[in-house]
């Protein structure tokens, strides 16, 4: 499939929702200048104090500890093919087939940091609903035992590591545990959940007593509604949910371009019907998308459907922020950023990025 992409859309505006998306990233206490940055909190580093995890414990494990990795990981692939890769992609390289480079240890931590924030929240704790509880009722006998076997993976990993609930290839839910950087994804397994049992995640709380801060995990802070989001995305059932938003909102409004607006055409990766037919109904289309957002906001599917009809437009910058936050929130996005055009936009995006940050440092302004 081919686009018809220019130099001068590389920079267009980005639209206003994926501005507001990806503002987070600018106001992070924590960067670097490098390929990768330390993921934003979804929370205050106060959040979770009145569940038990004190601000003071995420500003040394989320501002000294993750951030390390990410500072880390930069140093580590600095001038090598690495740096042009997603973090998923370099931690999943890395891995090299069990046989881990320097790198992996570093791109890991950074994953799965980021994966163990995202698993609590401060309105976290109670016991899981919809589909994932039906799949821990059926797959591990209920939620008591699912309690019972991931404590147990907890308290039984020897040194650093981590607990996980995951689906596994054969589409089941399992309880395992993985040392130190390791995790499910190396092994075809999505996690959907997981419990960072190194000592610097409970020690300045609880100080060794493991147990307490486990027990802590399971009934105070693990965010059931993040997954199920992940649950139904490792087993595709968010795909028909995003399909149903999608279709719900363009039912709303009944004067859009069908042929243009439906889920086939997004299915067919937004293929163009025609330059005229795609500006007059570019509008509306993302209009749709937005409402769909809103509605379910972390649907990868709509999220890669937009980052889709983003690069269509030329809009560059939009497309790799929005396809990458797809691939985010699900792993099976992944392959679309290996795609051709989303490569090719990629290396001009960074090749413009490069030469303005050389004309600012040599005083040359931004028409060089």
């Amino acid at each position: 499939m081919s686009l018809a992409m220019t130099q001068r859309a590389a920079f267009a505006a980005v639209p206003l929702a994926a501005r507001r998306m990806f503002a987070a990233r600018k106001a992070m206490d924590v960067t670097t200048r490098a390929a990768f940055t330390l993921p934003p909190l979804p929370y205050a580093m106060d959040a979770l104090e009145k569940k038990g995890m004190s601000k003071t414990t995420f500003e040394f494990h989320y501002g000294k500890h993750h951030a390390a990795y990410v500072n880390n990981l930069n140093g580590q692939i600095a001038g090598k093919d690495l740096e042009s890769m997603t973090i998923e992609e370099v931690m999943l390289k890395t891995w090299n087939g069990g046989k881990p480079t320097p790198e992996f240890n570093n791109a890991a931590q950074v994953v799965n940091h980021t994966f163990f924030w995202e698993s609590m929240s401060a309105t976290g704790g109670g016991k899981p609903t919809g589909k994932v509880a039906d799949a821990i009722e059926k797959d591990l006998g209920g939620y008591e035992k699912f309690v019972e076997a991931f404590k147990a993976a907890g308290a039984t990993q020897f040194g650093s590591g981590w607990a996980w609930l995951s689906v596994n290839k054969e589409g089941k839910l399992e309880v395992t545990k993985t040392p130190n950087a390791e995790n499910p994804w190396v092994h075809g397994s999505t996690p959907i959940l997981t419990m960072d049992v190194w000592e610097h995640a409970y020690y300045l709380d609880v100080q060794n007593r493991r147990p307490d801060f486990m027990t802590n995990f399971v009934e105070n802070l693990i965010d059931w509604n993040r997954v199920e989001q992940r649950y139904l995305a490792a087993t595709n059932e968010d795909f028909d949910r995003a399909r149903r938003v999608f279709e719900a909102a363009t039912n709303e409004c009944p004067n859009w371009q069908k042929p243009w607006v439906s889920w086939a055409q997004m299915e067919k990766r937004c293929k163009c019907d025609g330059a005229a037919a795609g500006e007059r109904n570019w509008g509306a289309c993302r209009d749709v998308l937005q409402k769909g957002l809103l509605l379910n906001r972390d649907a990868p599917a709509l999220l890669q459907a937009w980052g889709l009809m983003e690069m269509q437009r030329g809009n560059w910058l939009a497309a790799l922020l929005l396809l990458d936050r797809s691939a985010q929130f699900e792993p099976r996005n992944r392959p679309v950023l290996r795609w051709a055009p989303v490569v090719e936009a990629r290396k001009t995006v960074g090749q413009r990025c490069r030469r303005l940050c050389r004309s600012v440092a040599s005083g040359s302004g931004c028409n060089s």
